[in-house]
């Protein structure tokens, strides 16, 4: 097998909380050893506080880590452009200020993606790949759908054209049809483009859909992963075994 595209090693996080009367430790991930394959959707599940969001940052670069590496395979010089996240809230992540189009044209002239003329058009294609109409360019954030707001999120990640896309909880917002639908359309883009893709939620119905691989955390700790079939057909793990119980399989088929 080919080296994977990005690695963490060993990788441990402790948050400090403060309250009234003291200062405590708070353990968020525990020696977690994890890779993404190049052109593989790895999906990530657990509970809240499982450390799932914290990985992702340490993954992205966001957030350093209290011992263990972060390794890349790809043009250290770009990674910030070739790795990219979509976050869980997209109201917070856009410009309440700024229209769509304002929001694309930005991230369009910032890097450089094409001669100026060819904005428009550019930022036009990108918004109808992501299911979009052009109807939608003039409007402010709250003007939109939740789900019209996270596709316009995706857009603006997706222009970039990434090696790798993280989406830290996209569909936890939305109800199950908007969320299968978010769901059905990256996977038609990453068939598309051949991008690989980190999928995060709590719900392993949802990941099963889309992840060739998944991982499971619990209490900060990777507890189980392996490829899809053998985690949804043989859960090692009690709390996986929990999920798969929870999850409505016979309703998905």
């Amino acid at each position: 097998m080919s080296a994977p595209l990005l690695q963490l090693e060993n990788i441990s996080k402790t948050y400090t909380v403060s309250t009234f009367s003291k200062k405590f430790k708070v353990r968020a991930l525990h020696r977690i050893n994890l890779d993404v394959q190049e052109k593989e959707v790895l999906g990530i599940v657990g509970e809240s506080g499982s450390g799932k969001s914290t990985m992702a940052r340490i993954m992205l670069k966001l957030l350093t880590p209290d011992q263990g590496a972060v390794h890349y395979t790809g043009n250290r010089s770009e990674f910030r452009r070739e790795v990219q996240v979509v976050f869980q809230n997209p109201y917070a992540s856009l410009n309440p200020l700024k229209t769509v189009y304002g929001t694309l044209k930005e991230v369009v002239q910032v890097h450089r993606l094409c001669p100026k003329k060819e904005i428009a058009a550019h930022i036009k294609r990108g918004i109808s790949d992501v299911g979009l109409s052009e109807e939608v360019l003039p409007r402010l954030p709250a003007q939109l759908s939740g789900g019209q707001r996270q596709r316009v999120a995706l857009c603006r990640s997706l222009l970039l054209l990434p090696r790798l896309l993280v989406c830290d909880e996209i569909t936890s917002a939305l109800d199950y049809i908007t969320a299968n639908k978010i769901v059905r359309m990256l996977m038609s883009i990453k068939n598309k483009t051949g991008m690989s893709l980190v999928f995060i939620a709590h719900n392993i119905q949802l990941v099963s859909m889309i992840a060739d691989r998944i991982a499971i955390f619990y209490n900060g700790e990777l507890v189980e992963t392996g490829d899809t079939p053998t985690i949804i057909e043989s859960p090692a793990h009690p709390y996986t075994q929990a999920l798969i119980k929870a999850a409505t399989y016979e309703e998905l088929r």
